[in-house]
């Protein structure tokens, strides 16, 4: 479970929906955003890595990580 912080207060994403939900946001973000999600898909050898690195890249700002 991600737990939204700062901006993303009140916010909580289950891992289950983690990486779906960071798609969304990037579809609609910024040109950063969207130029780091091209550069972890290139760098990454299967979609498990890509999958990973996108997840923990977009929660790594203002989101907690709570264990279950």
């Amino acid at each position: 479970m991600y737990i939204g912080i700062l901006t993303e207060s009140g916010k909580r994403v289950s891992d289950e929906d983690a990486f779906s939900c960071v798609c969304e946001r990037i579809e609609y973000g910024t040109a950063e955003e969207k130029q780091m999600f091209l550069r972890l898909a290139r760098e990454s050898e299967t979609f498990e890595q890509f999958a990973g690195a996108l997840t923990e890249w977009w929660y790594s700002g203002n989101w907690i990580k709570k264990e279950d």
